[in-house]
């Protein structure tokens, strides 16, 4: 029986193309989760601007930590469920965009909207860059608000009309 062992100078080659490997993972993963922040971070309020920044920080150190390129970069594609690191900072990007809509006055049926819309979010397949997936469901979530708060105000006017003719009971 014949053994195939590594001499050390065939162990030192492929611990340096282990680690070669690992920064292009890095490399590839941080470029990925920063383009996704800095395409976003303007359309974002101060407070928002703020608890994005911190998940991409929060990224970017389990980027830095990471050993094992393989398992790096299968877990940058993955989705949010699967702790996907560009799905993780969509869904705080997408979440912060959603909670912009609200305004002081909704009602509770306008914020239920803006909660179903965030599980949305992290119920997302996109796995692309261009976000098109969560782009659509913030989209469809401001429709949604906009008629929801028609519907709101035009009860309310209903409720004043009802109150001049039948009295306040």
């Amino acid at each position: 029986m014949k053994y195939n062992f590594l001499s050390n100078d065939d162990l030192a080659k492929s611990e340096t193309a282990a680690l070669i490997e690992l920064y292009h993972a890095q490399g590839v993963s941080i470029n990925d989760v920063a383009w996704i922040y800095y395409t976003h971070l303007d359309s974002l309020d101060t407070e928002g601007q703020a608890a994005v920044t911190a998940k991409f920080e929060e990224l970017k150190k389990e980027i830095d930590e990471a050993t094992n390129a393989n398992v790096l970069a299968e877990k940058k594609d993955a989705l949010f469920g699967n702790g996907g690191l560009c799905a993780r900072m969509q869904v705080s990007i997408y979440s912060e965009k959603l909670d912009d809509l609200l305004i002081a006055t909704d009602s509770e049926a306008v914020k239920a909207k803006v909660d179903v819309a965030k599980k949305k979010l992290e119920d997302c397949n996109d796995s692309s860059l261009n976000s098109t997936e969560y782009e659509k469901i913030l989209n469809d979530t401001k429709t949604a608000i906009e008629i929801q708060r028609n519907q709101d105000l035009a009860l309310a006017e209903l409720d004043e009309v009802f109150a001049i003719l039948y009295g306040a009971e």
